[in-house]
């Protein structure tokens, strides 16, 4: 009969333990966390499962709508419908009159309760050409999907440059949500919400229907985790001979 010693049996212990940390590791690397930012002359269509206002005759002042380094983070509330879960797929602002060349953008979407956003997705994206009147669209590395009849939020902040967004004067354009600003400075403030009367911002979110219950990202996840696993038991079986 083979026999091994403590210290092999704490080789294999390390071996197994490794597998299931770098099973984690991959798992958590899976999403790119990467939007990609494009502008447009022309508005987003509006079809299928999207939510939006854009309908603009009201600019929004400076710590309201200005979506520059040194001001608030701004963003919109949003509900989703009843009809099953949803995707969303991208998030669009509209631009007043601002020309250059913006860029360091981070895009937070999460669920709100009360004054409170929590996130359930963070991405960044780099710069892109603006004119005046164009819609600014982020478009999420994978689709982030979403519950029926909830209360959500995003919110867009900039480290260069940045643009004056527009606005609709009539608070009730859209009675999903409301407008909202936090934080400031490059930080944001998620536990704190200041929300905003008397406008609604001018908006469009691309979204559809979800067919499936939960994500793809956590059946490959789980397969990998397993598999993972799987290479360090047979590694270790193999050592003890």
């Amino acid at each position: 009969m083979k026999t091994h010693d403590d210290s092999t049996t704490k080789h294999l212990s390390f071996i197994v333990i490794f597998s299931l940390v770098m099973g984690l590791v991959l798992v958590g690397s899976l999403p790119a966390d990467a939007a990609t930012v494009a502008a447009s002359a022309t508005p987003p269509t509006v079809d299928g499962e999207d939510i939006a206002q854009l309908v603009r005759d009201y600019e929004p002042d400076g710590n309201r709508g200005h979506v520059w380094a040194n001001r608030p983070i701004h963003g919109q509330s949003f509900t989703t419908g009843s009809s099953g879960s949803y995707l969303l797929n991208a998030v669009t602002l509209k631009n007043t009159s601002t020309v250059g060349n913006p860029g360091g953008w981070t895009i937070y979407v999460g669920t709100i309760s009360g004054s409170v956003l929590t996130p359930i997705r963070q991405e960044s994206s780099g710069n892109v050409n603006i004119v005046g009147n164009d819609y600014i669209t982020w478009t999420f590395d994978t689709p982030i999907e979403l519950n029926p009849n909830t209360l959500y939020g995003f919110d867009v902040d900039v480290a260069n440059g940045g643009f004056i967004s527009d606005g609709n004067g009539d608070p009730n354009s859209y009675t999903g949500g409301h407008p909202f600003s936090n934080g400031g400075g490059g930080t944001p403030n998620h536990n704190s919400l200041s929300f905003h009367t008397g406008f609604e911002r001018v908006f469009h979110l691309d979204m559809a229907a979800s067919g499936e219950p939960a994500t793809l990202f956590y059946v490959e996840g789980g397969l990998m985790m397993l598999g993972m696993a799987l290479l360090g038991y047979h590694l270790a079986r193999r050592l003890r001979g």
